[in-house]
């Protein structure tokens, strides 16, 4: 039957990750003989020798069978005398646990070479920046400018606030609000005001005052326009005094009886307000 390259580079692959596998096992377990760890040198060695009969099943219909088959044979015989040395020492010698293959740490590939860090911007790894010319240097400038008053102005209005705190936190201070202590009594009314409110209710006073106060705003009208009416009449003799065509002999005392009949009736009016 004839393979094809594809599939006979694909059995190598197998068989290189199953034979290398092999060979990690048996350092690790040379690793743990080297820490006193005898019951997992056991189990390494013996997951490496089962790695490479593995190894050896995919090793059939390869190229190179003679070759192949001494590094399997060598091998065989290294990890298989390993083995055998490291049962018998732990079975009469150290008495340690076996631990299963599932339960021993994954090998992890070692970084041999440490990456050196660089900076991308840096123009002596990537050149001269191709964008230099992109945004003009009066930009950069007045943001810079633009950053350096912003910046002032924080610190001047952060400092004014931070003065401001102190005094306020002296003033506090002095005024010892914290020895004072407020009295948390009950909020309800005297109950001599409940008792005039309940007596005002019953008695329909709030009625009884409405009507009264409407009244004097009524009798303040009245006399109002008397006294307008007074003041009217007395301007108008004064007048007539001054006058030089007065002629002194009815009119004035007509207009004083008017003023004194005018007076009587304001009189009249105040003896009957409610208020009296």
């Amino acid at each position: 039957m004839c393979i094809l390259p594809i599939q006979m580079w694909r059995r190598y692959c197998e068989f290189k990750m199953a034979y290398h596998g092999a060979v990690a096992l048996l350092y690790q377990g040379m690793q743990a003989e080297e820490q006193q760890k005898m019951g997992e040198r056991v189990a390494y060695y013996q997951a490496a020798v089962d790695m490479l009969k593995e190894a050896s099943k995919l090793a059939k219909n390869l190229d190179q069978q003679e070759l192949i088959g001494e590094s399997l044979t060598f091998s065989h015989d290294v990890m298989g005398g390993k083995l055998t040395a490291a049962q018998k020492e732990n079975e009469f010698v150290y008495h340690e646990k076996v631990p299963a293959a599932t339960t021993l740490p994954e090998v992890k590939g070692a970084s041999l070479v440490k990456g050196i860090p660089f900076s991308v911007t840096d123009p002596e790894v990537a050149g001269q920046d191709i964008f230099i010319k992109l945004v003009p240097m009066e930009a950069h400038q007045a943001s810079s400018m633009y950053s350096e008053e912003k910046a002032k102005l924080l610190r001047r209005i952060g400092s004014a606030i931070q003065e401001k705190n102190e005094e306020l936190e002296s003033y506090l201070a002095s005024m010892q609000l914290d020895t004072l202590t407020l009295e948390t009594g009950s909020e309800n009314l005297p109950q001599e005001l409940i008792e005039c409110c309940a007596d005002l209710s019953a008695s329909n006073g709030v009625q009884k005052l409405t009507d009264i106060m409407a009244k004097i705003s009524s009798f303040y009208h009245d006399i109002n326009a008397s006294l307008k009416e007074i003041t009217r009449l007395i301007e108008e003799e004064e007048e007539k005094e001054k006058s030089p065509c007065h002629d002194g002999k009815a009119s004035p005392e007509h207009d004083r009886g008017r003023a004194q009949a005018r007076g009587q009736q304001i009189s009249r009016g105040s003896s009957e307000c409610p208020g009296q």
